[in-house]
């Protein structure tokens, strides 16, 4: 149980594999126990890895046919008995599900959103005086998911009362505090969940977040650093330091952070945004091309991830293609000057002056500094 909980930790924070190897360890830790390999099967089916998501749903039923954790919906229906969200007294809730269940069924309706659900089932558990400082956690998570800071920090303290030592409360409040704009405050925070949990690579991550709302580079990049030694598969971990690493101007370095980054989840539309950004810088304009075509599959909403891909087209001299997607950056957001700069100048070398310098002076209109000087020396009268 402590294993799954240090799982659902993670699961809540988003970390998904962080999350499995904790459930991974509590299907090891006892291989009796049908909610882990339910645990692990919820979330294997949520990454897409059907098969070892059957594999494990089939494993627990084998086990125990009345499972506390049924994800399939079709066993749900069969096997609860009671209608979790209708009025009904704690004494009720008791005599007809079990407090794991409870717990379980909290965690689903916070990861898909249902905050108020979730706290009816969270706040009949601590009646029921089930795991009270987990409890309370999660409902101060809850009302920082909602931005409800004030009541956050009041159920960090109701959990910090019960149990001192825990790390995940004091953390939640740096995130709390961070929201609010009280870096040093924050920076304190993570410090106390560093304290008392030396291993929390997260508290990490956070603190170097605030390092660089702070402006401190240095102790941001060093703190990804200690985050990467204990947990080698936080994606974020690695675009940060790529970021910062190319904010420093070590290229080489910050390329490394980016592929690592994307290893651990290649749909990472700002890791890939920012690889070919660095692909580009270094020369290869290939595979800056081959990036930029992917970050549009992968969202083509996003007005910044044409106008990256038709500066690429507009690097091979592929100016009528890089028309094109700067028409669709444009298109996305009007008022996107940098856009308009880029679209004028592929129009003035495709031999186009007048749509060009109609789009340098729309580029000027709004706000973009670069258009004046490009007016100046391609568009005097």
């Amino acid at each position: 149980m402590r294993l799954i909980r240090e799982g659902d930790n993670y699961l809540r924070m988003g970390q998904w594999n962080e999350a499995l190897v904790f459930f991974n360890n509590a299907v090891n830790a006892d291989p009796g126990f049908a909610d882990a390999f339910m645990k692990r099967a919820a979330l294997n089916k949520r990454m897409g890895y059907e098969t070892e998501a059957y594999a494990d749903f089939n494993r627990a039923l084998a086990i125990n046919p009345y499972s506390t954790y049924i994800y399939d919906q079709r066993f749900k229906i069969e096997l609860l008995a009671i209608e979790y969200f209708a009025p009904a007294d704690e004494r009720t809730l008791a005599e007809n599900t079990s407090p794991i269940q409870m717990d379980h069924e909290s965690d689903d309706l916070i990861n898909t959103g249902a905050y108020n659900e979730a706290l009816l089932v969270i706040d009949s558990l601590i009646a029921l005086g089930y795991e009270r400082e987990y409890e309370f956690e999660k409902k101060a998570l809850i009302y920082f998911l909602q931005e409800d800071y004030a009541r956050c920090e009041q159920f960090i303290d109701s959990a910090l009362a019960i149990s001192p030592a825990s790390a995940l409360p004091y953390d939640l409040r740096g995130l709390s505090q961070m929201r609010r704009g009280e870096i040093n405050q924050a920076l304190a925070s993570f410090s106390l969940a560093i304290e008392k949990d030396p291993s929390f690579s997260l508290a990490f991550l956070n603190r170097a977040v605030a390092h660089l709302r702070n402006g401190d580079q240095d102790a941001a990049l060093k703190d990804l650093r200690v985050s990467i030694e204990l947990n080698q598969e936080i994606a974020l971990s690695h675009y940060l330091q790529g970021t910062i690493l190319s904010q420093k101007g070590e290229i080489r370095k910050s390329l490394d952070a980016y592929n690592a980054a994307l290893d651990l989840d290649d749909t990472n539309t700002k890791a890939l945004f920012n690889r070919s950004f660095t692909w580009k810088m270094m020369g290869d304009f290939t595979r800056a091309m081959e990036d930029a075509a992917i970050i549009v599959e992968l969202n083509p909403e996003s007005a910044e991830f044409w106008n990256l891909k038709g500066n690429m087209h507009t690097l091979y001299t592929d100016y009528y293609d890089a028309i094109d997607c700067y028409d669709r950056a444009i298109d996305l957001k009007p008022d996107y000057g940098e856009a308009y700069f880029n679209r004028g100048l592929a129009y003035l070398m495709s031999y186009a002056p007048i749509q060009g310098c109609d789009d340098l002076q729309e580029s000027r209109r709004h706000g973009y500094a670069r258009a004046e000087k490009a007016i100046t020396h391609f568009c005097a009268p």
